[in-house]
C-alpha cells in the first residue's frame, strides 16, 4: 500500500483553501497513493470561524462533498479533519462548540470511519499567539478509532494527541498498523518535539506513522512547523518536507512491519499490571 500526507498553509478563506487542496491532491496522486492524509484544519485555519463552518457543514455538507468528489474522481481514500456540530450519536454539541472530527472516506466516496479529537490544546506557548484554548470552541471526543482498509488497519489521531502515548498504545492494542496524525503543530513546539514524538510513537508501537502538518506563516500570530513526514516501524523517516505546501509519500511494507514485531516482540513482553505497583 502506498500512502501520502499533504502539507498546507491554510488561511481564513474556505474557497482558496479548497482550490489549493485540489492542486495538491492532483500532484500527490501522480505517486498513485491508496490513502492520502490531510493536515488539521485544512479547510479553514481560523478558530473564530470553526463554529460557522460547522454550521454550514451541518446544513449542506459542503466540505464533505468536496472530499467525496476528490476521493471518487482520483480513486483514492482521504483522511481529513473538519469541524462538525453533531456528535457521533447525532446530538448537537452545546454552548456553540464543535467536534474536531477526522473522517476516513474511501475511494468510492463512502465514509467508513470517524474519530473526534480527544485531547484539546489548552496551553501557553512562547510565540506570537501566546495562549491556545481549544476547549473554548471544541468539545473533546470520548472514543478511539481503528479503521481497516484493504487489509491495513489505520489508527486515527489529531495533533495534540501525539503527546499522549497511551492513546497510540490503545490503537496498537486494537490492531493498528499505521498511525495517522492530522496536525497543525506550532513552529515553536514543532521544532522541539514534532520529529521525536512521531518517531517515538512509531518505535514504541512498531507501526508506520503518517504525520500531515500545516507548515508556514498563516497570519501575524500563527506560524506552523511543517515537516510532514512518514516514519517506519523502526523509527526511520522515509520521506519528509520542510515548510510550505506539498506532500510526502511512501510505500508501506506490512511484511517488514511483521518482521520488526517478530524480532522485538514488545507486546508479548508488556506487563500492564505494573501500572499500579508502587
Amino acid at each position: 500500500m502506498r500512502v501520502a500526507a499533504i502539507q498546507m498553509v491554510s488561511g481564513e478563506e474556505l474557497d482558496t483553501n479548497l482550490i489549493e487542496l485540489r492542486k495538491l491532491v492532483c500532484s500527490a496522486v501522480e505517486q498513485r497513493p491508496d490513502v492520502i492524509v490531510l493536515p488539521e484544519n485544512f479547510a479553514l485555519f481560523s478558530a473564530d470561524c470553526l463554529s460557522s463552518l460547522a454550521e454550514k457543514e451541518r446544513k449542506d455538507g459542503f466540505v464533505l462533498k468536496q472530499l467525496i468528489s476528490l476521493a471518487t474522481e482520483f480513486q483514492v481514500s482521504i483522511i481529513a479533519n473538519i469541524p462538525i456540530m453533531q456528535r457521533p450519536d447525532g446530538s448537537v454539541c452545546p454552548k456553540g462548540r464543535v467536534r474536531s472530527a477526522m473522517l476516513f472516506i474511501n475511494s468510492t466516496g463512502d465514509l467508513i470511519g470517524r474519530y473526534d479529537k480527544a485531547h484539546l490544546f489548552d496551553v501557553q506557548i512562547d510565540d506570537a499567539q501566546g495562549q491556545y484554548q481549544e476547549s473554548m470552541y471544541i468539545e473533546p471526543g470520548e472514543a478511539l478509532a481503528v479503521i481497516e482498509y484493504c487489509g491495513v488497519k489505520f489508527g486515527l489521531s489529531i495533533c495534540y494527541d501525539l503527546r499522549f502515548p497511551y492513546l497510540y498504545q490503545a490503537l496498537a492494542h486494537h490492531g493498528a498498523h499505521v498511525m495517522c496524525v492530522s496536525s497543525a503543530f506550532t513552529k515553536v513546539t514543532g521544532e522541539a518535539h514534532w520529529r521525536v514524538l512521531l518517531q517515538a510513537r512509531a518505535i514504541e508501537n512498531q507501526c508506520y506513522v503518517i504525520g500531515a502538518n500545516q507548515g508556514g506563516q498563516h497570519d501575524s500570530k500563527r506560524h506552523t512547523y511543517g515537516h510532514s513526514m512518514i516514519v517506519d516501524p523502526w523509527g526511520k523517516v522515509i520521506d519528509e518536507m520542510e515548510e510550505g505546501a506539498g506532500f510526502v509519500s511512501a510505500e508501506l511494507d506490512m511484511d517488514y512491519l511483521k518482521q520488526i514485531r517478530a524480532q522485538i516482540p514488545v507486546y508479548k513482553h508488556q506487563r500492564p499490571e505494573l501500572m499500579n505497583k508502587f
